[in-house]
């Protein structure tokens, strides 16, 4: 349906570039005949078995098929920049004007663009659950019963992929929406990464909305701001190599570090005083000497940094003492 409504008459009407059509649609045909291929099959199991109404295994079809899957990597990847041009090319009123008629129509089944571009995505997600329901009803003797778990072991692999291919996808993406204000803030450690463990609005000692990024090898402060009228991201103060990080969880109440006008300027934007602090800072002073008292919004928000900050630091200071995790 996509092919049809969307994928050609773009095209054919000059809605939008031959660029900008791959950015949107990515290997989607692709994806599209790896699905035919598999309904043929299907339907070829389906006419040779019982009285050409039902199929008498379906095991080896599904992990046959399994191993063609690489290009949803590419597809899912690509979904990140697909939803950015997207949004982008609706500016367009000659184009914005197309997708609403498309959507009012009965043809789209009253199915926006990017629904359908989501579709592969969120499908395959689906197809580890499905093979295992089919697996619990399919007797123990049979033959698919084994095969149904490789193939599941196969379709897990495929979205472990996918999962690493879009966090790369969505980590580059940020990148390169930062701005430095200094060279000096461009950091080594930044371009080498290729995750993003945790992202959100953390509030600095002024009471300042800060946007961070916990990096796989960078923490990342920065201000939201418009670059060309896109979202960008300008770095506030030096970026924190992981190698160099250290994390500090502030009890609530801690007046060593939450006192003063710390406190006193969180309660008068709205804050809730001197809970739920965490302290960054670098331990290598010629790569920045400035240390960090950010604000989580709720225990939750902070639990979520925490966890974050595990993942990548060997400890993290509790209370005045170092727990290893």
């Amino acid at each position: 349906m996509i092919i049809n409504i969307f994928y050609h008459p773009l095209l054919r009407l000059n809605l939008i570039s031959e660029e900008d059509h791959c950015k949107i649609f990515g290997n989607i045909q692709i994806i599209l005949t790896l699905h035919e291929d598999l309904m043929t099959k299907l339907e070829e199991l389906r006419s040779t078995g019982c009285h050409g109404e039902c199929i008498d295994s379906i095991g080896d079809t599904l992990l046959q098929w399994s191993s063609t899957l690489s290009p949803y990597a590419d597809y899912c990847a690509n979904l990140v920049t697909a939803k950015q041009t997207l949004e982008a090319k609706r500016q367009d009123p000659p184009l914005e004007d197309f997708l609403q008629r498309c959507l009012d129509s009965e043809f789209s089944r009253k199915i926006d663009l990017w629904t359908f571009l989501d579709g592969p995505r969120s499908r395959i997600m689906k197809y580890p659950i499905l093979l295992k329901e089919v697996r619990k009803k399919t007797p123990s003797a049979h033959k698919d019963y084994s095969i149904l778990d490789e193939a599941t072991v196969r379709f897990e692999e495929v979205l472990k992929e996918i999962d690493r291919r879009t966090g790369v996808a969505k980590c580059l993406d940020v990148v390169s929406r930062l701005e430095y204000i200094h060279d000096d803030q461009r950091c080594q450690a930044i371009d080498d990464s290729t995750q993003i463990l945790c992202s959100g609005v953390l509030r600095n000692k002024s009471g300042s909305k800060l946007h961070v990024f916990l990096l796989d090898e960078a923490l990342v402060l920065t201000r939201p701001s418009t670059r060309s009228s896109a979202l960008a991201y300008q770095v506030y103060r030096q970026p924190i190599p992981v190698a160099s990080l250290e994390v500090e969880d502030v009890a609530d109440g801690d007046t060593k570090i939450s006192s003063g006008s710390f406190r006193g300027t969180l309660r008068a934007s709205g804050g809730s005083g001197s809970k739920n602090l965490i302290k960054v800072s670098c331990r290598d002073p010629t790569v920045s000497r400035h240390s960090h008292t950010l604000q989580a919004n709720g225990d939750f928000d902070k639990k979520a940094w925490l966890d974050a900050f595990q993942q990548i630091l060997p400890n993290i200071i509790r209370h005045n003492k170092v727990t290893t995790v």
